[in-house]
Parts: C-alpha cells; structure tokens; sequence
C-alpha cells in the first residue's frame, strides 16, 4: 500500500514527472504494463527486468517518442496507469496509489469497456464511436473521413510513431464535439488519421476495436482521474476552478460552453514555458531542441549565440531576424524575451531563403551575442529586423532607426527605443530596426516607460497573466512585410507554425 505525488511536466504534449532518479512518461496509451531501466519508478516495483523487455523499453524511448525529451534528458520509465489503482493528475501533480478504493467528486465518470485498456463510449460530432484515451495525444486522433470535409482550422506538428518513418508531421486540425455519459459534452478539436493507419496499427496492438485516440487536451479543462479500482474502472473527469463543460439539456439545445483559447495560443503558451528556463543554458538547449524536433539545423557560436542559416548564402543579401534569449538574473523573462523568441519560431517555415535567424545570448551583458555574430560573418548583411520585448500590450511598436524601408511600414507606432541588439548591426552600417510592442492608446515615449516596467529586473517579467499572445501574428505579420520592402518585394501571405 503506497501513495506518492511528484510535479507534472508537460513537455511536446505529453506529461512527464522526475521519480528522483530520472524522468518519467505518463503514457495511458502504452499497451503494457509500466516498465523502467532500473525496474523502479518512485517507490514502486515495476516490471522484470528480462532483456527482453528493457530492450523494448530502450527502443521505444529512443524511437517511438523521437526528440521530445524533458530538460534535455531521455525519459527512464514509462508509467501504465491502470497498472496502478488510481492516478490523479490535478493541476500541476500526479499522484499515484495502488491502495485507493473510492472516487473523489466528479464531473463526469467515463468507464472503460475493458478493464484493461482505457477506452470508453461516446460519440464525435454526433457519430457513435470508442475512444482510446492516450496521453501521448495533443488532440483526438479520430477515424472519421467526414471529418476532412469541414474547414480545416489550421495544422499542427504531431509525433506520429509509425515504423519506419517516425517523424513529426504537419497534420490538420478541425472542430469537434464530443459527448458522452449522461449528456457530458467536451468542445474541442481532432486531426483526421488519413487512411486509418494509425487507429489501425494501434487497434491491431492492443485487440481493441475503437475510432478515436482522445488526446491530453481535455486536461486544459479538467483535472483526471484515472481508475482501475475493481468494478470501477474509468476515467472520472474533475472540472477546475472557473473551467469545464456542464452536461447538455438536449430538449433546450443549448450550447452549454465557452470555446476555450484557440489550438494556437494553448500550444504558444506551452512553448514560451518550455523556454522560460532559470538558466541561459537551460534556454537554449529548449530552443535547440525545438528546432531538432522540427528537423532545422543550426549552428552554435563560442558564446552561446544559436544561428539558423539562411538557405541562400549570398550575405550581402542577407537579411537577419535576430532575438536574445538570455534572461536578467532573477527573471523568468516570459516578456524579456521569451515571447520574442517564440513569435520568430512560429515563423521560421515563413522566411524567405535569404533571411537567417539569429537567438543571441548574451544582450543583457553588453549585447556580447550580437557582437560575436558579427565579428562571425564579417559585417556582410542586407539588414537586421531585431525582436526584444514583444509580449504584452495591444500595438506593434517599432524603432526604425536607419533602416529607410521601415520608416514606410504602416501600421506601426515608430519612435525611439532603448538600446537592444540592433544597436550593434547599427552602429556597425547595417541598416537596423527594433520591434516591441506597446500600448495603443498613449504617445509613444509613455507606452515605451511602460513596456521598461515587463523587463528583466522589473517584476512583471515573471507575470504570464500580462502576455498578450493575440499580438504574436501581429508582430510576424509586419516583420514579413517589412522584409518583403527590404526584399524589394512585398510578401501576400504567411504560415506559422501554430496556424
């Protein structure tokens, strides 16, 4: 009889937590009963450790999960929930005990068809389905060809584990609804398996006929319990504060929920704490790993200073989108810069072949960052477009500084900012700007007073409640613009990664 609690770490859209000897995988969606390298996870007994088996587990760490690894390190054990009598993961922990004997209040209660495999009733966008709750999921995985015939709301990059191809691809996303016990409806979103080959590899795994992977979304609304105490197996769903659907008077038809934040703001707000690690190492080895599991390469400077090359290498044409990524020390540095960094990441599969992205390190010492990459190419730049403080408030600040194309951008508040990597490409005759943004409805001088109470030592930095993620497309949309005047050409259409 043992009880144990350890912090959640949602990493690439899966939940990981640190046992205290390394970490470990909360995966309902693995087909077998818990396992680990050294037969422990917590203070619990799991698994043999026949080769066999660890060789399994070795390959399915390695291969099936790809680069997604929490803080750099390679997960040790894979936790099967129904291995356990219940696990409960609330807010920001998970507790694990194979003891328990009773649910706590609820929502709603889905049980399980199979008390071996967590797979429930309920229907999607009123078809009858099965669904197979995976927490290696960001969204459902539905088996419905009716589905890719409404307007897709975007796309996503989602691990898909097949042999031999395991790789990230971007697959679409469309509205769903899901309904199940007693009226419960779950607003939210689902990716078509084109063809059925993933449903159909996983049903052939597990003996278990069913249509859907139901992903972690739900967690965004509810807290879960899941349970396979005898007689009670299932997954119990717990609204949280303010959060959560209600169950759905059928006769009144009404839509009992609000839609929650778009696909695209969840999935920013989730990189932006990726990357808003306590250390500057620690920063970039996320953004590093980030681009790994996106399959773009980079370099990294004696310094620190990561560089994305631009696939055309004539640097007189070059045209840099730079951000630092180092923090004051003391700061989570969600604003100062964290938010800068993810606005040029979303836009990566946007630029133009001559624009070369640059995350420096370094600013908030002297700006050391910018100036080693400069020493590193020699000078030879078209211009630098340089990203600091973009992250709260409601309007596109820009310093257009020497740069003539930006002095005609509309659609910008342009005025003087403090110094900030730009400064360097400046004063070195590189025609040079500076985004932020700022408040709309002050003169630009006041809204700058204000964007210097979110930085570094300011404590502000540290509030996520001030972000403005509605602003990150805003920001990308003139910094393409305006590399399109640079270019000498206008660009009439962009993608990023969360659209």
């Amino acid at each position: 009889m043992t009880k144990a609690s350890y912090k959640l770490t949602e990493y690439d859209g899966r939940y990981y937590f640190n046992d205290g000897t390394g970490y470990v995988l909360v995966d309902t969606g693995f087909n077998c009963h818990s396992c680990s390298l050294d037969g422990k996870i917590g203070p619990f007994s799991v698994s043999d450790q026949s080769p066999v088996l660890m060789g399994t587990l070795q390959f399915f760490l390695s291969n099936f999960l790809g680069p997604a690894k929490p803080e750099g390190q390679s997960p040790k054990a894979i936790l099967y929930p129904l291995d356990m009598k219940t696990c409960l993961l609330k807010g920001d922990t998970i507790t694990i005990d194979d003891s328990a004997d009773n649910l706590p209040a609820h929502t709603c209660f889905l049980p399980f068809v199979n008390s071996s495999f967590p797979v429930f009733n309920g229907k999607c966008n009123g078809q009858p389905m099965k669904f197979y709750f995976d927490t290696g999921m960001r969204m459902a995985v539905v088996d419905d060809p009716g589905l890719a015939k409404k307007k897709s709301l975007g796309t996503i990059k989602e691990w898909i584990p097949l042999l031999p191809f395991h790789r990230y691809v971007d697959t679409p996303y469309y509205p769903a609804v899901f309904e199940f016990a007693d009226g419960f409806q779950f607003e939210g979103h689902a990716e078509y398996d084109a063809g059925s080959q993933y449903i159909s590899i996983a049903r052939k795994a597990s003996n278990i006929n069913f249509d859907v992977f139901f992903g972690n979304e739900i967690f965004q609304q509810y807290d879960l319990f899941i349970s396979s105490i005898p007689g009670k197996e299932g997954l119990a769903l717990i609204s949280k504060e303010g959060k959560g659907n209600k169950k759905v008077n059928d006769t009144a038809k009404k839509k009992t929920i609000a839609r929650s934040k778009s696909q695209a703001i969840v999935l920013q707000e989730k990189l932006l704490k990726r990357i808003c690690q306590e250390t500057n190492e620690k920063r970039r080895e996320a953004i590093e790993c980030e681009l790994l599991s996106r399959g773009i390469g980079f370099r990294v400077l004696k310094e620190g200073t990561l560089v994305v090359p631009a696939k055309n290498h004539d640097r007189q044409n070059t045209v840099v989108v730079c951000a630092h990524y180092d923090v004051y020390p003391g700061s989570k540095g969600y604003n100062d810069n964290g938010m800068s960094i993810i606005i040029i990441l979303g836009m990566l599969d946007a630029l133009p072949d001559n624009v070369e992205v640059v995350f420096t390190n370094g600013e908030e010492r002297g700006m050391t960052g910018a100036t080693e990459y400069l020493e590193d190419v020699q000078n030879t730049l078209k211009a630098c477009i340089n990203l600091d403080v973009c992250g709260c408030f409601d309007e596109v600040y820009l310093d257009p500084m020497n740069c003539e194309q930006a002095k005609n951008l509309a659609g910008c508040k342009k005025g003087t900012m403090p110094a900030s990597d730009a400064m360097i490409f400046r004063i070195n005759n590189i025609p040079a700007v500076c985004f932020s943004t700022g408040k709309a409805d002050v003169e630009f001088q006041a809204g700058i007073a204000l964007i210097c109470q979110t930085m570094h030592m300011h404590s502000q930095d540290n509030d996520f409640s001030l972000l403005n993620f509605e602003m990150i497309p805003k920001v990308q949309e003139k910094v393409l613009e305006l590399i399109g005047l640079i270019n000498a050409r206008r660009l009439t259409s962009y993608n990023t990664l969360f659209s």
